[in-house]
């Protein structure tokens, strides 16, 4: 008689024990994190970039009828804004926001002084030649 019962809970057992182990789970893969792409380059040219809270090339001398570009690297907010405008030639980017770039191209030859005018203590100069 024990054997018997033996026989009968033993293979129950088993069933039961496979039941509780679930069904077989594979492994999900974790999606690698995507890359933002940098903003693209800017038009042939000049690159003054801001970043750190300054203008990276606080003097640019370039050849009329050049582009400058800037590119804003930072976090906050920033504006290329001239000061001074030789000729009549000013410019003023507005508000850039991070990886925005504003572009000026050159044609009348000076000196031309620009800052943030978020923040005034970030200074510039552009010499443009003939």
């Amino acid at each position: 008689m024990r054997l018997r019962t033996w026989l009968f809970i033993l293979p129950l057992m088993v069933v039961l024990l496979l039941a509780t182990c679930g069904p077989a789970t594979t492994p999900t893969a974790t999606p690698e994190p995507v890359a933002t792409a940098p903003p693209p380059p800017p038009a042939a040219g000049a690159s003054a970039d801001i970043q750190d809270f300054a203008f990276k090339l606080q003097e640019i001398t370039v050849a009329g009828g050049t582009t400058v570009n800037w590119t804003n690297r930072d976090a906050a907010a920033h504006t290329v804004s001239s000061t001074s405008t030789p000729g009549g030639q000013g410019f003023d980017s507005g508000t850039l926001s991070q990886a925005q770039t504003f572009s000026v191209t050159f044609t009348v030859p000076g000196t031309y002084q620009y800052q943030c005018n978020i923040h005034p203590y970030m200074k510039g100069t552009i010499v443009v030649t003939e």
